[in-house]
């Protein structure tokens, strides 16, 4: 698992899309659409990023995700904010 900490406007999304062009995994984001532009203004190719409304109802989720912003993502998906959390490398 990749993770990108970063101050707001400091390239995190920019670095998911260029891991997105290389490896072809779909980017979840609240704003597909700027995903869209921003990949086009880099001049990258990258599958069609995946709204948070979109993901929830895919019968066939893709076998593995990026996360734009994975607090608001988690919050939209769970209807709560998230305090904190553990995960397993």
């Amino acid at each position: 698992m990749d993770i990108i900490l970063k101050e707001r406007g400091h390239g995190k999304t920019t670095n998911l899309i260029c891991m997105s062009a290389q490896t072809g995994i779909p980017i979840v984001s609240m704003q597909p659409q700027y995903i869209i532009e921003l990949a086009e203004k880099l001049h990258v190719q990258i599958p069609r990023p995946i709204s948070t409304q979109e993901l929830q109802g895919m019968a066939e989720k893709p076998q593995a995700i990026y996360v734009d912003e994975l607090s608001v993502v988690l919050k939209k998906l769970l209807g709560s904010s998230v305090a904190g959390f553990t995960d397993t490398l």
